[in-house]
């Protein structure tokens, strides 16, 4: 509208994914809709479901 005031971009939070790979993709793929420009991962990505490698690498994330 021209008042020179600009909104911040959409940032999506992540977390306790738990190696849940369905579930991770199904959250990606609803942020991508959304229009989503930056996703913040809190923490959990791997432990107690069974595909902990493939969670890290669909989100593209290290691990330090």
């Amino acid at each position: 509208m021209g008042d020179g005031i600009s909104m911040p971009s959409p940032i999506a939070f992540i977390s306790d994914i738990h190696a849940n790979l369905p579930a991770l993709k199904a959250v990606l793929a609803d942020i991508a809709e959304q229009g989503v420009s930056e996703i913040i991962c809190l923490g959990d990505v791997v432990g107690y479901g069974g595909q902990p490698a493939e969670c890290v690498e669909q989100g593209d994330m290290s691990i330090s």
